[in-house]
């Protein structure tokens, strides 16, 4: 019989990096993501959910979006420039920071919205998952996620327009 620790090695020897990759694009930092990463691991080895687990990656993957969402609710207004972002590496500093701003904006809205939207979206754009593996994931063909995915973004796009609108008005308000 297989242990919650030896599984775990398992999972960091052929997919800790994927891991620790997705953990630095949803914090923006590199030391928040180690640290979750660790975190990740004790509460994987002690988990009978995770020994018993078909699809250890999935579980693990889930589990660390899970912490991460959470860090995300309890940190502080804080923007890394240790992003793992889009932006050229000869980028000057200011761009790197714009889209760190925008990254962080993005996740805060994300967590309004439901668990699967949620799921498939940091699937498909934080962890590039394909659409079929986002299926087995999710139990849809790989046609039907594709059309998840949209819907999600849609639900997201409305998210954060209500938000805006709402910003907006608050600015806007005149006080007596």
């Amino acid at each position: 019989m297989i242990t919650g620790g030896e599984r775990v090695i398992s999972l960091l020897s052929s997919h800790g990096e994927r891991l620790y990759r997705l953990l630095v694009r949803m914090t923006l930092c590199e030391q928040v993501a180690e640290d979750l990463l660790q975190d990740l691991l004790v509460k994987l080895s002690a988990a009978d959910g995770f020994v018993e687990a078909d699809r250890p990656y999935a579980y693990a993957r889930r589990a660390a979006v899970n912490l991460a969402f959470s860090w995300i609710r309890g940190r502080k207004r804080v923007v890394s420039l240790e992003a793992d972002a889009q932006v050229a590496a000869d980028s000057p500093p200011w761009l790197k920071l714009v889209e760190a701003e925008e990254i962080q904006l993005l996740l805060d809205h994300m967590e309004s919205l439901a668990d699967r939207d949620r799921t498939i979206l940091v699937m498909r754009y934080f962890d590039e998952a394909s659409y079929t593996e986002i299926g087995e994931a999710v139990g849809q063909t790989a046609h039907q996620v594709r059309g998840l995915c949209h819907k999600a973004i849609k639900r997201l796009r409305a998210v954060m327009h209500d938000a805006d609108g709402e910003n907006l008005a608050q600015r806007t308000e005149v006080k007596p």
